[in-house]
C-alpha cells in the first residue's frame, strides 16, 4: 500500500521540517513556504490527504488557501487542518467557513498532530473504499 501524502504550506521552515521528521516514516510530506508554492504543489506535484495551512503567510492568508483547495474540480478527497498561533473563535469559524476540516492551536503536541492526522487518514481510506465499492 502506498503511503499517504501530507502537504504542509507554512513559511517556517524549521517547523516544516520537524512535521516531516516526525511524519517522515508513516507519510510522504510536500511542503510549500508560500501559499502559492503550496498551491502549486497541491494542484501540480502532488494528492495529499491531508493538507496543514497556516494562516499567516508572505503573500496569501490561510483562509484563501483553504478557498482554493475546496474549488470544485479538485477530484481527490483530502482535509484541511489550519494550524495557528492564532486561538480566537472568529479564525476558527472563519477557517471553517473556508473549507477547513479541523483547526489546531499553536503551539501543540505533536502526538496530538499525528492522532489528529490519523484518524482523518483513515476516514479518507474509508471513504475512498466506499466509493470505489459502489
Amino acid at each position: 500500500m502506498n503511503k499517504p501524502q501530507i502537504l504542509i504550506i507554512d513559511d517556517d521552515q524549521d517547523y516544516c521540517a520537524m512535521v516531516s521528521e516526525v511524519l517522515g516514516d508513516d507519510f510522504i510530506c510536500f511542503s510549500g513556504n508560500t501559499g502559492k508554492a503550496g498551491l502549486d504543489r497541491f494542484f501540480n506535484e502532488c494528492k495529499p490527504t491531508v493538507v496543514l495551512v497556516d494562516l499567516n503567510l508572505p503573500d496569501m492568508d490561510g483562509f484563501e488557501i483553504c478557498q482554493a483547495l475546496r474549488e470544485p474540480h479538485v477530484d481527490h478527497l483530502f482535509s484541511i487542518f489550519v494550524v495557528s498561533g492564532d486561538e480566537s473563535v472568529s479564525s476558527k469559524i472563519h477557517a471553517f467557513d473556508a473549507g477547513a476540516d479541523d483547526y489546531i492551536s499553536k503551539p501543540f503536541e505533536l502526538k496530538e498532530l499525528v492522532s489528529r492526522i490519523n484518524r482523518s487518514v483513515h476516514y479518507i481510506e474509508a471513504q475512498q473504499t466506499i466509493k470505489s465499492d459502489g
